[in-house]
């Protein structure tokens, strides 16, 4: 079995070391020939494919789209992994683990607010965003233009796409970076988080992304002068004349000024705010400087910021998750009735590898990778990797109301029967439903070969898929080395049954 990889940028430094230490082969698929170039003189073994897909392959429609890779997919017994990273992934399982120990204390969470960002470690911070990219920017900036929200006092606070970076205020981190400002603004709010975390009578609840205190207010500099427009403009295609950065922002603020007007325009365009007209200027976007134009003024800010805001070699990034959770627990005394607690991880990377898959991808989505190289037969398999993350629920708190009891013993909440997932593993939970689904047969979803998957992996086996080894097969022999589960999230994983002790 071999592991495709889509990308050989800096992140992906940590995953190709991890699958080589374990004899894993991977492929290796990437638009920039230096990438492949780096990636094939440190690993020999691996294949290296450059490719560039056309720009124009998400206009297709995307419903023939996602129904020929499905078909494809399920074809060729590919397993796709999701939502095994840092955020989201491993941030499931630490609020997952913390959410069930207040629950098995008697307790119910009333609050659940969770942090999550990749940064430059602060020694590196030393540019006006305080933020430096090690992927393509336009996927971080166009985040502070999605439509966000959270739960406040049980009420949905919608927030607009050009009202997020308004919305960030501080968060207190003295606790692991002493004497370092941040401030966070809210995601994406979705109502599955809070039945997937059991949180349903939660009344505060919100999951949002931090970054260095000022961050926002440099961002909106940006956003002010419509450089994250996406329209296409006569001034940045290819074949139009050279124009320079000041000759640009000029161009946007409707105008052609001298070097003191279009300081006092744009002063004004960005509601009169100094410290957001001296972004502009740190960044060099009043300069000079002749303009890579890229079509639209987000493209080209992107590229430009690409080489201008990039990790210099040697410099390292970092990681932050903090989960703040509000309890009440009604049997304790008055003193003891309401309490608070705070998680929070922060983690370097190296100057050769970033932090953001030496921590996240190498420990958890390669960690997830290994668990189904030889343990999980290929032949038209899907897995829900989001039940992989959620398999903690409490023994002793298996009621029947709210739990269902596995014929393996396995305790799952009662939501999950018959939801056409084998989410118990022996298939229980999908036995004596209306419909007949192949998950009855491990998701595998030709019915005739339950009775060969049946009789080569016994369901008791699911119970022993992981020790302090990965194991080759539910039930074989364990192999690897000691080493395989020291990570940070031995702990959280053993917490939530992931893990056997």
């Amino acid at each position: 079995m071999a592991v495709l990889i889509l990308g050989a940028g800096r992140v992906s430094g940590p995953v190709f070391e991890y699958f080589h230490r374990k004899g894993i082969s991977f492929s290796v698929v990437s638009a920039i020939q230096k990438e492949l170039n780096s990636v094939k003189s440190s690993y020999a073994s691996a294949q290296c494919y450059n490719l560039n897909l056309p720009k124009d392959v998400a206009q297709l429609p995307s419903l023939i789209a996602l129904h020929k890779v499905v078909l494809q997919v399920v074809d060729a017994g590919i397993i796709f992994l999701c939502e095994c990273g840092l955020d989201p992934g491993i941030d499931h399982m630490l609020a997952k683990q913390a959410i069930q120990d207040v629950k098995d204390r008697g307790g119910e969470v009333t609050s659940f607010i969770s942090w999550c960002g990749g940064l430059p470690a602060p020694e590196c911070s030393n540019n006006v965003l305080k933020y430096k990219f090690s992927w393509h920017p336009k996927g971080a900036l166009k985040l502070y233009q999605r439509s966000a929200g959270y739960l406040e006092n049980g009420k949905v606070i919608h927030v607009s796409g050009e009202d997020v970076l308004y919305k960030a205020h501080p968060i207190d981190l003295d606790a692991i970076l002493p004497g370092i400002k941040f401030e966070g603004f809210p995601n994406k709010f979705l109502y599955r988080y809070l039945s997937a975390y059991g949180l349903q009578s939660c009344k505060n609840f919100a999951r949002g992304t931090v970054r260095y205190e000022g961050f926002s207010n440099a961002m909106l500099a940006l956003v002010q002068t419509d450089l994250f427009s996406d329209i296409a403009v006569p001034q940045l295609q290819p074949d139009a004349p050279d124009i320079t950065w000041r000759e640009f922002l000029s161009w946007l603020a409707r105008g052609s000024y001298d070097d003191k007007e279009l300081e006092s325009v744009l002063l004004s365009r960005v509601g009169n705010s100094h410290s957001r007209l001296d972004t502009l200027k740190e960044l060099g976007l009043l300069s000079d400087t002749k303009v890579d134009k890229k079509g639209t003024p987000i493209d080209t800010l992107c590229h430009y910021l690409q080489q201008k805001l990039s990790y210099a070699p040697g410099e390292r990034d970092m990681v932050i998750m903090v989960n703040e959770l509000q309890s009440e627990f009604p049997r304790q005394s008055d003193s003891a009735h309401q309490q608070q607690e705070v998680t929070t991880i922060q983690h370097a990377g190296k100057p050769s590898s970033s932090a953001l898959t030496g921590y996240a991808l190498r420990y958890d989505g390669s960690a997830t990778t290994t668990m189904i190289v030889g343990m999980i037969p290929m032949k038209k398999i899907v897995v829900r990797v989001f039940s992989l993350l959620f398999l903690g629920i409490n023994q002793k708190e298996c009621n029947a109301t709210t739990h269902f009891r596995c014929q393996n013993g396995r305790c799952i909440p009662r939501r999950w029967k018959c939801d056409r997932y084998n989410d118990c593993g022996d298939a229980s939970d999908e036995t004596g439903c209306p419909t007949l689904h192949p998950s009855q047969c491990y998701d595998v979803f030709l019915t005739s070969e339950c009775a060969l998957l049946n009789s080569t992996y016994p369901p008791i086996c699911l119970d022993h898929v992981m020790s302090y080894k990965f194991c080759r097969n539910f039930c074989g022999h364990c192999e690897g080395s000691a080493d395989d589960l020291t990570w940070p999230f031995r702990g959280p994983l053993l917490g939530l049954g992931f893990l056997r002790p």
